[in-house]
């Protein structure tokens, strides 16, 4: 949905919808519209705004800081840092997102989609 047509989100709090799951316009081939943005909705719309879609811990930090989301999902993130709360928790380093490979290429079996490890502490 593009929230920035007139009338969408206004509808949306009409029938009294608990909350919105807005996923911003992203890279790697996903549409985006100029001067579009999933956050629009929190303008309008009074319920629970959950954005989701390729956030880092400053950008969650600052949709929730701005009071542009209420809540941040981090799906790809949590797969590649399966203790993802804890690393943020304790600055510790962050692995880069896993590739669309490991959810396209059905030959991986899985592999990489559940096998990444928790953080390592170096010597």
């Amino acid at each position: 949905m593009n929230y920035t047509l007139p009338g969408q989100i206004e509808a949306l709090e009409a029938v009294e919808l608990g909350r919105i799951i807005a996923r911003e316009a992203g890279p790697r081939g996903i549409r985006q519209e100029p001067h579009s943005h999933g956050f629009d909705a929190k303008t309008t719309f009074k319920g629970v705004i959950i954005a989701n879609n390729i956030y880092a811990r400053n950008t969650a930090e600052g949709a929730l800081r701005t009071g542009a989301a209420d809540l941040v999902g981090f799906g790809r993130l949590y797969i590649t840092n399966p203790d993802l709360a804890e690393r943020f928790q304790n600055d510790w380093s962050v692995e880069p997102m896993a590739g669309h490979e490991v959810y396209k290429n059905s030959a991986l079996g899985g592999k990489f989609y559940n096998d990444y490890p928790s953080y390592q502490f170096k010597n």
